[in-house]
């Protein structure tokens, strides 16, 4: 019970900061003309103040020094600095639009930081007849975790409160995870940034009064990434290995299958992965006009799924469990079951929703 409670001050903490800057931030953005501006490849048709992710990392970076920081945990030292470069690249980002290989760059960094201070995957324990991992194995992984994830969940933020309710559905599921395991000082971070994040989405969700920006998108995605490597790392130092990654993995599938879908389908077409086009989840599904809040409530729906799966489907292995995620989101998450879902809605309602506006960047 004290843990728990010891989890309330930094959600409070954090709620409560973000809930003050954020709204005084799109004040500062009307005086300043700091907006989201439409242009021939955003969808939008309003002028929206951007760099909501301020109040986000304000939020999170205060909330964790004050009650989760563990000054003995050096790698604690290394995510706050790899968090702070992150933001700065972001805030960049969001006022000169960086190129994506300097970001990539900065990325990079970022994830050297971090795993050169001890958080990466250092054992396999067994899995595929592997142990200890050498050196650079250890690296390899960890920071293709990061790049990806970090990429990943900056990709999902097209909707008004998408990228708010689904990092919201990871830290929920990473806090409990955490908490379980007695990683108080992970389970402090985790509840930091639902704080901020439901702060956040009040002023986020359809329709928005601020957007979050690479400043908030890629310091969150960072989150969700060494929370990922955390917790693979406590379930391989258990000597039996339960279903464990299988939850971890997902709770972060929907961000796993929509960059590799959105990979695939660039490369295929001769496309660089990194050009942004419209071929996200959050795309296909608002074309069958379900609009704002008809697609950020899909795709956290889709996210739920995979982890209630988790339960039914625990004596999987981890590797089949993946396989099945991939093979029933290629089965579900496609246009032609979008548009009979469409089209049910339209002979339940009468009428189809007006089409809005999806992509942001």
């Amino acid at each position: 019970m004290n843990q728990i409670i010891q989890l309330f001050f930094p959600f409070i903490s954090s709620l409560i900061i973000a809930s003050l800057i954020i709204p005084s931030w799109i004040q500062l953005c009307s005086k300043w003309n700091l907006f989201d501006r439409p242009d021939t490849r955003k969808h939008h048709t309003a002028i929206i103040p951007s760099l909501g992710g301020i109040g986000i990392f304000i939020a999170i970076m205060i909330s964790i020094f004050l009650f989760g920081y563990n000054s003995q945990d050096t790698s604690f030292h290394s995510i706050a600095a790899a968090m702070l470069i992150l933001f700065i690249t972001g805030f960049f980002d969001d006022l000169t639009d960086l190129k994506a290989r300097v970001k990539l760059n900065i990325q990079l960094l970022a994830a050297l930081i971090v795993t050169y201070s001890g958080l990466r995957i250092q054992t396999l324990n067994g899995f595929a007849g592997v142990h200890e991992l050498p050196i650079l194995t250890q690296y390899g992984i960890s920071i293709f975790i990061i790049l990806f994830l970090v990429n990943a969940y900056n990709f999902i933020d097209g909707l008004d409160g998408l990228a708010a309710t689904i990092g919201l559905i990871i830290f929920s599921i990473f806090t409990v995870l955490f908490h379980i395991h007695g990683e108080q000082a992970y389970a402090v971070l985790c509840v930091s940034v639902i704080g901020a994040l439901l702060s956040f989405l009040y002023f986020n969700f359809n329709p928005a009064r601020v957007f979050m920006g690479d400043t908030g998108s890629l310091v969150v995605g960072f989150l969700i990434a060494i929370c990922t490597i955390k917790l693979f790392n406590i379930w391989l130092a258990s000597p039996v290995v339960s279903f464990g990654p299988s939850l971890t993995i997902a709770t972060i599938f929907i961000l796993i299958f929509d960059l590799t879908r959105v990979v695939f389908i660039r490369l295929s077409n001769g496309i660089s992965p990194f050009k942004a086009d419209r071929s996200h989840l959050h795309h296909m599904i608002c074309r069958q006009q379900f609009g704002h809040r008809g697609g950020t409530f899909i795709m956290a729906a889709f996210n739920i799924l995979f982890i209630v799966l988790v339960l039914p489907l625990s004596k999987l292995r981890f590797i089949t469990f993946l396989i099945f995620c991939f093979c029933l989101a290629i089965l579900l998450m496609n246009s032609k079951v979008m548009s009979y879902v469409a089209l049910l809605r339209n002979k339940i309602t009468g009428a189809p929703e007006s089409k809005m506006g999806v992509d942001r960047g």
